[in-house]
Order: C-alpha cells, then structure tokens, then sequence
C-alpha cells in the first residue's frame, strides 16, 4: 500500500545548533528554500541564544528558543569512567545532547511529518525525493551498515552500566542477538513520524544519564530508544545514481568520481565549498 503524502500543513523541516553553529545553520537553511525549493514550515530551534531577525524572517523560518540539555549528571559520571580512547566528543561536544530538543512535544502537536537536518548538511537538488519517502510509523535515517552498535559504545570504562544496557534491551524483546553486533543508523538527517511521540524527549534524557557510555553522544541513545526498544528505524532508501541520472538522495560525503551535483543533499561534500551558493 503506498504511503500517503501529507499536506505541506502536516509537514515541518528542522535544523537545531547553538550559537557557535549558527553560520552553517544558516548554510543550511538557504539550500533549504534554494535548491531545496521548499518554502513550507521550517523551524530553527535555537539553544541558548536569539539568531539573527532579519535572517529568519526573509527565510521564513520559525524560531524556537531553547536551553541546552543538562548533561552535568553525565558528565560527573564519564569522569568517574573516563573512556578509554575514542575522539573525545563525550567532553567535547556535549552541546550535541540538545539535538533532544527535535523531540519536543509541541512538534506532534503541531506537524506529523518532521524532517529533520544537522547545522550544515548541504542541499543541492529539490527536497521532493525526501517527502515521497515512505515514513509513516518509523523513524528514517541511513544505515551505518556494516559497521556495528559496538562501535558506539565504550564498552571498558564502566562494565556495569553496560551490563544494564544489555539487560534492559534484552527485556524489551526486539535484540535476540548481541546487542553490540547490532545494525544502527546516522542521526544527521532523519524523517520522523510524531504520532510516534510517547515521551521520547524524556526517555532519551533517561539513556543519557543512566548510560555513560555513548560514544557518539545522542545518536547512541537514540539508536538504543528508537531501534532496540521499539524497532521503530526504517533504513534510508538513497536510491544511489542510476542511468536515468536521478541524483543520489543522501550520503556522507561522495564516493568514487562523483561530485556535489550527484546527490540531493551532503553531510560533508568535498566538491564544493561550504560557503558557495
């Protein structure tokens, strides 16, 4: 049965940085309303500091202040356990807890459909592809496949909060398997269903404090919530270049002899600089 395209009403695009992201959020949004040519909701939720009005209202782009989750129970707990090797991210870059904020409740109340973009992540091509994807009942993001949960997880530092983990996976019934040689997702671009919305901010506050050992901060945890607990991630159908010349929907970065024109959008395109428009 094929899915149901919303109406532009039922649908909102989101990016979300702090102050000190500000100049690729707005990178972002200008692919956004370009080459994205989507002129429909787009909110910036904005932690801890008022961007530019000017910006915003010629974009049309919605603001939604917000505070910067609290990760100080974390981070007392992480130095109790420092990690053993990684890149550091778990003191480096805790700001990027406050992508939780995409799970806000007002988004269900307002928007079924949110689209959801990283600070950065650069458009080329119109943003249709994206809403033709089938999202409903899931969360849809690219698949890190092969690479495997284990990678996400400090799994020295602090054998007990592992221990749970495992635990309150295996209780939840969906892992028959190794939790660690579970598939996961990128949380950089993700189509997200908000009648799915049961307290998911919350729950992902939860995991954060009471597991220290997410390697890639809120990605871990929303890995563990959204995939092992709920079985809710339906992997990115990218639909990788073919003959009829079709962009690529998604990808890091390109891959062979590609460029920046071969994709609808890039975490990190090599081909074109991030300030060209």
């Amino acid at each position: 049965m094929p899915t149901s395209v919303p109406t532009p009403e039922s649908t909102v695009v989101v990016t979300l940085s702090d102050q000190a992201y500000l100049p690729r959020a707005m990178r972002t949004i200008r692919d956004v309303r370009g080459p994205g040519r989507y002129w429909g909701p787009l909110v910036y939720v904005a932690v801890d500091f008022d961007p530019p009005g000017n910006f915003c209202d010629l974009y049309e782009v919605e603001i939604w202040r917000r505070r910067r989750i609290d990760t100080s129970v974390l981070d007392e707990k992480i130095r109790a356990r420092p990690f053993t090797g990684g890149d550091g991210r778990e003191h480096t870059k805790t700001a990027q807890w406050s992508k939780i904020h995409a799970f806000d409740p007002e988004f269900e109340r307002r928007w079924q459909r949110l689209v959801f973009l990283d600070a950065g992540l650069r458009v080329f091509h119109n943003l249709e592809p994206v809403f033709a994807h089938p999202w409903e009942g899931s969360i849809v993001a690219h698949s890190e496949d092969p690479k495997r949960f284990g990678s996400q997880l400090e799994t020295r530092a602090d054998p007990d909060a592992l221990a749970q983990l495992v635990e309150l996976v295996r209780a939840a019934g969906h892992v028959k398997g190794d939790l660690l040689d579970e598939t996961f997702f990128l949380n950089c671009f993700w189509i997200y269903d908000t009648t799915l919305n049961d307290g998911v901010h919350q729950r992902l506050c939860e995991l954060m404090e009471g597991f220290p050992i997410f390697r890639t901060n809120e990605m871990g945890a929303m890995n563990v919530y959204f995939q092992m607990l709920r079985r809710l991630w339906r992997p990115l159908q990218i639909d990788r270049l073919g003959s009829d010349g079709r962009p690529q929907l998604f990808d890091w970065s390109e891959t062979g002899a590609r460029t920046w024109r071969d994709y609808v959008m890039l975490k990190y395109p090599t081909t074109i600089n991030f300030e060209d428009t």
